[in-house]
């Protein structure tokens, strides 16, 4: 670990919050820890990669999806440098490699930093069937001169997984620098099963919310129905039990005081198929 200290800048950065509406709401956003960054990360030379490994957990979903794109968090000021017109690539990778390591390189983009926060990437379209994912950011300019990613270190969000791979060697490490912070934006409607296809409309306001918020939904028929809140790692935060419900509109108010502030996905279940509302509370 020694000769992998010699390669990276760390920079304690203020709690930024970064919680908010959401531009791309019809898709799922898979991320780990709390969205503020604590640090942030470079490479002393180009060719490192900082990677997050990704598991689309979001029950009554499963395989297969497409991952259309992502972000990732640039720090405005680290490295202390020009930011803004540097470079840096995006490489997706499967878990095929020893140990579910990185391996098969599954697509990749170019991306020119024109902002910093939370910079959103699109234009991937990779077919995911089976098991787990990696987005890794490579950073292709030297320092100063290029985009330092933010880093989620409180913690209580260590979710061990990220991992890196040191320039000019092809092997990939565990990371002790948790978390990267880099998402995943995943959609659903490549999938080929029915039941997947929900009819039920489920929508959220306020959204964002600071302590409470209420959940519609309409049902065309008389259903049986099931509602589920999960936090972003796929914990069970809420649940119903199933009940018959009327044909109609109906609402639910989820007041989750004792809840930290974070993303959250309800996910209601019918005989109409499974629906899914992301919301953020801040």
């Amino acid at each position: 670990m020694k000769k992998l200290v010699a390669f990276l800048f760390i920079l304690s950065l203020l709690s930024i919050n970064v919680f908010g509406q959401s531009s791309i709401n019809e898709l799922v956003v898979l991320e780990y820890g709390d969205g503020v960054a604590e640090d942030a990360f470079a490479w002393a030379q180009a060719g490192g990669k900082c990677a997050v490994k990704f598991h689309p957990w979001l029950p009554g979903w499963g395989y297969p999806f497409r991952i259309v794109g992502g972000s990732v968090w640039i720090h405005p000021d680290f490295p202390n440098g020009q930011i803004i017109g540097s470079s840096f690539q995006i490489d997706v990778y499967d878990d095929d490699g020893i140990d579910g390591y990185p391996n098969k390189l599954l697509g990749s983009m170019d991306c020119i930093v024109d902002s910093t926060g939370w910079y959103e990437f699109y234009g991937l379209d990779i077919i995911i069937d089976e098991g787990m994912f990696y987005i890794a950011m490579v950073q292709t300019d030297l320092p100063p001169d290029c985009a330092g990613l933010g880093i989620d270190s409180w913690g209580f969000h260590y979710y061990d997984m990220s991992y890196l791979q040191v320039p000019d060697n092809t092997e990939w490490e565990f990371s002790i620098y948790q978390n990267f912070m880099i998402r995943a934006f995943i959609d659903y409607s490549v999938s080929v099963n029915e039941n997947h296809i929900a009819q039920t409309v489920i929508k959220a306001y306020p959204n964002p919310f600071t302590t409470s918020t209420t959940i519609e939904y309409e049902l065309k028929d008389i259903s049986n129905i099931q509602f589920t809140i999960y936090n972003v790692i796929g914990e069970v935060v809420y649940a119903t039990e199933d009940r018959l419900m009327p044909q109609g509109s109906h609402a639910v108010t989820w007041s989750p005081r004792h809840l930290p502030e974070g993303m959250y996905y309800a996910v209601l279940r019918s005989e109409e198929g499974v629906s899914v509302v992301k919301m953020v509370k801040q």
